[in-house]
């Protein structure tokens, strides 16, 4: 009689922590309200956060140089007509936590060789990415380029 009570408990445990394991799997398939940003993504330029300087100051010798590689990916590509493009762009070696990369700009020609200029923009802090979005406006060849102009850093704060 006592070992009947145990099963029961046990199926009826063993069933509870089941149906419960199921439930709780119901709300891991509920869709997400993800928020959008639009523009770009990277550390707004604002009068707070202004752009580091690019040259060294007069009698100041550097501590050392750094010289970091510029990368820059898009997709989709192939692309359509009024179809939206992501454009992504990071350097190596990113800063530290405490610092951005400044300056970044995208020069876009078009097919019919004019140019739009995106920029310049602030990477994320810490990392050295940046994006953006931009909507392709005509049929044939694009080139984007990405530039960079280089940071001055204060000794303390070295990448």
């Amino acid at each position: 009689m006592k070992i009947d009570k145990f099963r029961n408990l046990k199926t009826t445990t063993v069933a509870f922590v089941l149906i419960l394991l199921m439930v709780s799997s119901l709300y891991a398939m509920l869709p997400i309200k993800a928020q959008v940003i639009p523009g770009e993504g990277g550390t707004t330029i604002t009068p707070d956060n202004t752009q580091w300087s690019t040259t060294i100051p007069s009698g100041v010798t550097p501590y050392t140089i750094i010289y970091p590689k510029a990368y820059l990916s898009f997709s989709p590509n192939p692309i359509g007509l009024n179809q939206m493009l992501l454009v992504n762009m990071w350097l190596t070696s990113p800063c530290d936590a405490n610092r951005y990369g400044a300056g970044y700009t995208v020069s876009i020609i078009k097919p019919d060789g004019t140019t739009d200029t995106v920029g310049p923009m602030h990477s994320y802090v810490a990392d050295g990415t940046c994006w953006f979005q931009y909507i392709v406006d005509q049929v044939g060849t694009w080139q984007l380029k990405f530039d960079f102009p280089g940071q001055v850093l204060s000794s303390r704060n070295i990448c």
